[in-house]
């Protein structure tokens, strides 16, 4: 297994004023600080998060779910999954990371999407540089689901 390079909450914070909220707008801000350095520190334990897809994962999935931020927290956390990408030396995904990420965090900030399937979503993405049949059908079936509620 390779090394795996992580960057710190403080770069974190930074990221998302700088390349979020000054770039794009919003209220700047950390809500819970102590969350941020939380899961940042979290992270780099391989006992709970013991591969790439899983830190990734768990990097992405949290900024979305605990609102660490006072505004843009979907946005960073895709930001935070480009710079992941980008210290670990796994440029060429960005562009299909950001253009398949913009839709399903939405999903997973609405709960429509948990942290397992996002894993499955990820793996497919680092692993086949494209989403699997079996994550496209389940993405159409979530699509429908939501299109019927509506």
């Amino acid at each position: 297994m390779y090394k795996i390079n992580y960057f710190s909450a403080e770069e974190a914070i930074l990221l998302h004023d700088i390349e979020v909220i000054e770039k794009i707008g919003g209220l700047h801000g950390v809500k819970d600080k102590g969350r941020v350095f939380s899961v940042f520190e979290h992270l780099q334990n391989d006992d709970y998060y013991p591969d790439f897809e899983t830190k990734l994962t768990v990097l992405v999935f949290n900024t979305v779910q605990f609102h660490m931020f006072n505004d843009g927290n979907k946005r960073s956390s895709i930001v935070f999954g480009i710079k992941f990408l980008t210290i670990n030396h796994l440029d060429y995904l960005i562009p299909f990371f950001i253009e398949t990420m913009e839709n399903i965090v939405l999903w997973v900030a609405m709960g429509l999407i948990d942290f397992n399937f996002l894993k499955e979503i990820i793996s497919s993405i680092l692993y086949y540089e494209e989403l699997t049949e079996k994550v496209k059908e389940k993405l159409v079936q979530i699509a429908l689901a939501e299109e019927n509620n509506k």
